[in-house]
């Protein structure tokens, strides 16, 4: 009973300690400091805040300039229970630096120190008049701005302002920039920088956010003075630089530096780090000339170097780059606060970093620690206050302030004196889980004054009482009691418990640690390099503990984020794949499959790489710009994962069209600098593409600047200096070939065409200018026909006339006559006469120039068909070569003088028609004009051999056969006496040749049977006349693999009181899937279970059967064989025979619904018909129906069923039959089905004179064919 009573006294001395923990006394602490600046605006209350913690609750008090602030609450309050301030209504004398601070009985924290300051922005000065400014174009100009005081510092920029408008932004570019000072300058003046409307200026506009005002500066105007062509080009210079030579960028901190060059063309910038590479972060803007450092730290200093280059040359400045700091903590580990009992030891230590290295400050309770007393008990060192043997009156807060030239940092730590026993603040879980291989930290904070020493002891699950001290290296207990297991196995699972001891007691807190076996990835995904637009899939499989197997989940990230499902890539809940459809360069990049259950996980990266091709080049320039050839540079773009392999440089002059380029020879990879030659007087934009083994990339931007090349003479004169021959009898026709503008080469270009009489030794030179670049001809006027000049042309402009040794000079001729004589006694040589060749006699004629009035060059034979005289072939017979324009140096060619001779002249062409008449003539050439037709002669051309056949084709194949079509020769040059067709296997197979011969020369399709299946055949076919063959055609096919023949569509037509015609399609797939290449027909009457034959089809596809009973019901079905034996039966159809008289039927037309419908429309009007006869008999008129019928040999005494009207009716549709067998309507008519390569060759079974040529099978005779002139009863029954 005593022991219980001890444990429960025990308890209740525990709880009371605790709770009494809470009012355990404590100097205070500053928990909201005041920003280092406030800024305020006039009239309008400001706050600065402040607030600390302490026990006792601290009072506060304010320093304003380190002066006590009086606190009236009217001009100045202060908010309950913290330490803010509020002014109601600040002004000027406001301003000033603040601190607060916070004092209870054990001592006085110091907040941080706040500057308030007025928010003010002044207007710039007045100004009456605008400022102009006249700069010639090209020059640089700056426009200054002096922009007034503001706090906040202003935000400046330039506007275009006109009178009643808005005010417009000045869009910065490479041409004009805007300093840090805020000022506007100018690379070099355009004429557009002189605003359109004369009451629009520039201005300088300083814009203050926190006030929200803005003010404007003077006016100013740019009235662009002209130069007389281009402007000169300018070499850069510096106009304005953001740094000293040597700059201080502080750590932490952005750094920007820029330059702004001027020149004409305008520069381009570039930034450059001299002493290493350019740190992968900097920031290029402002069209380059400014680069952002964010983040400075200590390896950007350096030495950086900006470069302004355009066409002329390049300038540059060096800016020497420090980099300092302002004092920060090291480790970031500020002064820690300080609980300890009587007679223990305190330290507190100040260690802060900076550059320059800073100085440490101490204070104790905001008095500076060199203006209090020693203290034998406090030793001071260079950065730490150690107490020794403390007591409870050295309770005090303790600031430390590091500062250098760059700022301060400042901390508060108190020193708290107390006699606690331990008292647990964290205690141990109950129930940790962990996985193997983890770290784990089980949590044990203990508060108690001397600190209490901690210390862990574990014990297994079965006992509590066998406990062990916990040690070795993977037992870390931390300073703050925790203790921390590394590498976590699973004997480490059991009951933890934490002890903490100090001399005022002693208490414990235990927790259990679960081990679970690791989760770990079972089925690993493997890197990809793959195309773009290619589907990626990555396959991931894990295991984990069974005891935490439902929460097992598996996500994918890439590059350390997760992957937004919805738009990178598509999760596969069943095996939980990652799928990335349509891939690009952006998708490259580290793909992890992370495993996890909540306790731990397993994860996978692999690598995906997208190759595309390269992007584009950048930072284009003209490195260098001579009047011959030019340097161009260029910066290297993303390979986009495949090696760039070259570069290709594409340029444009000022002569080229728009978007019109011309480009160099590749450049290796392993340069970004070119040369190419160029052209006077010309401008030059370049570009440059990348490529890869993916191809090439888009083009780059185009250079910055231009080109631009000085003028010079041309380099030559024109070439193919000439006179026109066909030029008017009375005209000298000076030609010849421009020059492209480029090869103008300077202003003021034109030609000098100079001319003079060459047989006249008195002729004075005639020059005339050309003032048209693309002009290539001169005409005068009132010259002699035929006479000789000497001729030149001259290339010049304003800097001169082309090279004297470029120039050749001619010897040309005015224009020439028509000849006045034609040739006589035209005439062929019969014996040279086959259907293309033919020899012409004629006699020859005066050669004189008086006759031939120009330069004799021969004749000209015109022949052509006697009925297509608007046809006609021409052979040219040369006798004299003309040289219209040789050079004045060489000798000069005889002119031709009247000349005769006994000989005949001869002339032959190859060229003519066989089989034809022919009508021709001769006519005299002189070298510009023809002379008038001789008389024309006729004779006709024997047979030859025929034109190729046309359009030779396969329209049909199955497993062993194929069906050929053609057209025929477009000349037949003959009468077509028949087709020969020869076929074999196609290379590599070696086979005979078989030989086909299609003996109807109308014949113009032909089956090939007896094929191997499967295999590639080249069929050849000739049309063939009396003379022979003529040239060949051919196609190549294959046959089908072998199967049984497709099933054919079958189609019946009635022909006659006891004849049907079937025909079929013989297979309607699509394309055709093995069609049969013979066909039969099977039929039977009705009910009757054996089936006839008819004799196989392998040429058409349709049979006429005779001999059927009439007025009985068939049913026929159509076989479809190959030559391998197999079968196909098509679906029987079922028609009924018309018995003598009766009505034949149509059954693919009979049942359709427009047939019908015709034939109720003609039943109405022979109604109409009967109703009129009636009326005419009732006035009578009697209509001897019956009379006239017997005069026509029609009995009237049959049955009802033949008699009447039904007679005319009979004869009406056999004469639709016969026109439905005399047309070109196939025997299936449909919408839906292409019979076009099934289309029999003759589906009217008639020949072109009229004649029938249709096969007839029957009972007794079968697949009889029937003459074109048969007169067999059924013959003449059926087609009349």
């Amino acid at each position: 009973m005593a022991l219980w009573f001890h444990v429960i006294i025990s308890f209740l001395m525990i709880a009371v300690c605790r709770l009494e923990k809470k009012h355990l006394h404590s100097p205070p602490t500053i928990t909201l400091h005041p920003g280092a600046e406030i800024t305020f605006k006039a009239g309008e209350p400001v706050q600065i805040p402040c607030k600390a913690t302490g026990e006792p609750p601290p009072s506060y008090t304010w320093l304003k300039n380190n002066q006590p602030l009086a606190i009236s609450n009217i001009d100045i309050k202060q908010l309950q229970s913290v330490g803010t301030i509020v002014i109601n209504e600040p002004v000027g004398s406001s301003e000033g630096v603040y601190q607060c601070n916070a004092t209870n009985n054990f001592g006085t924290a110091m907040s941080l120190k706040a500057v308030l300051k007025k928010a003010v922005q002044e207007p710039f000065p007045s100004v009456k008049d605008p400022k102009i400014h006249r700069p010639l174009v090209g020059s640089p100009l700056t426009l200054h701005c002096q922009p007034p005081l503001s706090y906040p510092k202003g935000l400046v920029y330039w506007g275009e302002i006109q009178e009643g408008a808005r005010l417009k932004s000045i869009e910065n570019s490479a041409r004009i920039s805007l300093d840090y000072e805020g000022n506007l300058h100018f690379a070099n003046i355009e004429v557009d920088d002189g605003l359109s409307d004369r009451r629009s200026y520039y201005v300088c506009v300083s814009q203050n956010v926190f006030l929200r005002s803005l003010h404007q500066g003077e006016d100013q105007r740019i009235i662009p003075k002209q130069q007389q062509g281009t402007p000169r080009p300018e070499a850069p210079r510096l106009m304005w630089p953001s740094a000293n030579t040597n700059e201080v960028a502080l750590k932490g901190q952005t750094m920007r530096i820029k330059c702004i060059f001027s020149g004409y063309p305008t520069p381009s910038v570039r930034w450059i780090r001299e002493d290493a590479l350019m740190p992968s972060k900097v920031v290029n803007d402002s069209f380059g000339q400014e680069i952002r450092i964010p983040d400075v730290d200590y390896p950007d200093t350096g030495t950086y170097k900006c470069i302004g280059r355009n066409s002329v040359s390049e300038a540059s400045r060096t800016v020497t780059l420090r980099v300092e700091s302002p004092p920060f903590w090291k480790n970031d580990k500020q002064p820690e606060d300080v609980n300890t009992s009587e007679e223990e030891s305190a330290r507190f230590d100040c260690q802060a970093m900076g550059q320059p290295k800073p100085d440490i400050t101490w204070y104790i309770n905001g008095i500076p620690l060199k203006d209090m007393l020693p203290e034998p008990r406090r030793t001071q060192g260079k950065d730490y206050l150690i107490y020794s043997k403390v007591t409870k009156s050295d309770a005090q807060v303790i600031q430390c302030n590091a500062s250098n030239n760059h700022g301060y940092i400042f901390a508060n730590a108190f020193l708290n004196v107390l006699a606690e026993p331990p008292t647990f603040t964290d205690t141990p879980q109950a129930v940790v889980k962990v996985a193997q291989g983890q770290n784990v930290t089980l949590t044990c904070r203990v508060f108690g004054a001397p600190k209490p020493v901690i210390t862990w002891e574990k014990s297994s699950t079965r006992s509590l009482l066998e406990r062990t001290i916990v040690s070795g290296d993977r037992f870390i207990v931390e300073s703050t009691g925790n203790l921390r297991i590394l590498n976590v196995a699973n004997e480490d699972q059991g009951t933890y418990h934490c002890m903490a001891v100090n001399k005022f007691g002693d208490d414990e807190a235990n927790g259990e640690l679960l081990v679970r076996n690791r989760t770990f990835i079972a089925k690993a995904p493997e890197s990809q390099s793959v195309n773009a637009s290619s589907d990626v899939v990555f396959r991931c499989g894990a295991t984990t503990d069974s005891e935490e197997r439902m929460k097992l989940k598996i996500d994918w990230l890439k590059n350390g984020q997760k992957i937004d499902y919805e738009h990178d890539g598509s999760k596969n809940v069943g095996d939980n794949s990652l799928r990335l459809n349509q891939v690009q360069v952006s998708d490259s990049g580290s793909y992890t499959c992370n495993a996890s259950n909540g306790l731990d996980f397993d994860s996978v990266t692999v690598k995906l790489t997208v190759k595309d091709r390269p992007d584009p080049p950048h930072s284009v320039e003209f490195k260098s710009c001579t009047s011959n050839h030019a340097t161009i540079q260029w910066s290297s773009g993303k390979d986009n994962n495949d090696p760039i392999t070259q570069y290709t440089v594409y340029y444009n002059t000022s002569y080229d069209e728009a978007g019109k380029f011309q480009s160099t020879s590749p450049v290796p990879a392993s340069r970004l600098t070119t040369t190419i030659q160029l052209l006077p007087w010309t401008n030059y934009t370049v570009h440059v593409r990348a490529r890869n083994a993916l191809g090439m990339s888009e083009r780059s931007g185009f250079s910055v600047s231009q080109c631009a090349t000085a003028a010079t003479r041309p380099y030559r004169n024109p070439d193919d200096v000439c006179t026109r021959s066909e030029a008017p009898p009375d005209q000298l026709v000076i030609t010849w070939t421009p020059l492209s503008r480029s090869e103008l080469n300077g202003e003021d270009f034109h030609y000098i065409v100079s001319y003079k009489s060459h047989s006249d030794p008195s002729a004075v030179e005639q020059k005339r200018n050309i003032s048209d670049w693309q002009q290539g001809e001169l005409v005068i006027n009132d010259q002699k026909t035929f006479k000789e000049y000497e001729i030149y042309v001259q290339a010049a402009n304003k800097e001169g006339i082309a090279p004297l040794n470029h120039l050749v000079k001619k010897i040309g001729y005015s224009g020439q006559d028509t000849p006045l004589v034609r040739p006589q006694n035209f005439h062929i040589n019969t014996s040279t006469l086959n259907g293309t060749y033919v020899e012409f006699l004629w006699e020859p004629v005066d050669r004189s120039p008086e006759k031939i009035r120009g330069f004799f060059k021969g004749y000209e034979i015109h022949f052509w068909r006697s009925n297509e005289p608007d046809n006609p072939r021409i052979e040219v017979v040369i006798v004299n070569t003309w040289i219209p324009c040789h050079n004045l140096s060489n000798q000069r060619f005889r002119r031709h003088t009247s000349e005769t001779s006994e000989n005949l002249v001869k002339g032959h062409t190859n060229l003519l028609w066989p089989h034809s008449h022919i009508t021709a003539a001769v006519l005299v050439l002189n070298a510009g004009k023809k002379g008038q037709m001789s008389d024309t002669i006729t004779f006709t051309t024997p047979e030859s051999v025929p034109s190729v056949v046309q359009n030779f084709r396969v329209v049909e194949r199955g497993s062993h056969h194929v069906k050929l079509a053609w057209n025929k020769p477009a000349e037949p040059n003959g009468r077509i006496l028949r087709y020969e067709i020869e076929y074999r296997k196609a290379p590599p197979a070696i086979d005979q040749i078989t030989v086909l011969k299609v003996t109807n020369p109308d014949q113009i399709h032909k089956k090939i049977h007896s094929l191997q299946n499967e295999t590639n055949y080249i069929f050849y076919i000739y049309a063939v006349t009396s003379v022979g063959r003529g040239p060949v055609n051919y196609c190549e096919e294959s046959t089908l693999p072998s199967s049984a023949p497709s099933q054919p569509v079958v189609e019946l037509e009635v022909i006659g009181e006891n004849s049907i015609n079937v025909s079929w399609v013989p297979d309607l797939n699509n394309p055709p899937r093995n069609p049969g290449n013979m066909f039969y027909l099977e039929y039977r009457k009705t009910g009757s279970d054996d089936w006839e034959k008819t004799e196989p089809e392998n040429e058409h596809n349709w049979i006429n059967v005779t001999d059927l009973e009439s007025g009985a019901s068939y049913e026929f079905r159509v076989i479809a064989k190959n030559s391998g034996g197999d079968e196909t039966k098509s679906d029987p159809k079922t028609i009924l025979v018309p018995r003598p008289g009766e009505t034949r039927e149509k059954s693919s037309v009979a049942s359709m619904g427009w047939f019908i419908g015709l034939m109720c429309a003609i039943a109405f009007l022979l109604l109409i018909l009967l109703i009129i006869c009636l009326i005419k008999r009732n006035r009578g008129g009697k209509y001897a129906v019956h009379e006239k019928e017997k005069l026509r040999g029609h009995d009237s005494t049959r049955d009802d069923e033949e008699a009447g009207f039904g007679e005319y009716t009979r004869t009406e549709d056999l004469n639709k039959s016969r026109a439905s067998l005399e047309s070109e309507e196939k025997p299936l008519d449909s919408e839906t089905d292409s019979l076009g390569e099934y289309e029999d060759p003759d589906p009217s079974k008639f020949n072109e004179d009229g004649s029938f040529i249709g096969q007839y099978g029957g009972k007794k005779k079968v697949n009889e064919r029937l003459d074109h002139d048969a007169t067999t009863p059924s013959a003449l029954s059926t087609f009349i």
